[in-house]
């Protein structure tokens, strides 16, 4: 339970935070606005993220990085990164031209 001497009306009004009752008037609170804020503990964030559970290799995600400014000792400028969602694999492929990652998916 959050203390009410310590609590804002507004955001108890505005249910930004839980299980807290606002201060009476007479409780006579003598602290600022950002003192009771930084003694409240906020409710998390809610999360957007889908909440499907995905199949091995379903939701791949790819990333080119380069050009590099020193090549490998290969000769590559480029990096291909493929993550797979479900199981969190990755897989890296050094390239020497953008057109190459076309081979490697």
């Amino acid at each position: 339970m959050v203390d009410t001497k310590m609590v804002d009306t507004k955001m108890v009004d505005t249910k930004m935070i839980k299980d807290a009752k606002a201060p009476s008037k007479s409780s006579g609170t003598s602290m600022c606005r950002g003192c009771q804020q930084g003694k409240m503990v906020q409710k998390p964030f809610p999360s957007n993220r889908d909440k499907r559970r995905y199949d091995t290799f379903e939701l791949l995600h790819f990333d080119i990085c380069g050009p590099m400014e020193e090549n490998s000792l290969g000769g590559s400028k480029y990096l291909l990164l493929i993550v797979d969602e479900a199981s969190g694999c990755m897989k890296g492929f050094c390239l020497r031209a953008k057109s190459e990652s076309e081979d490697c998916i």
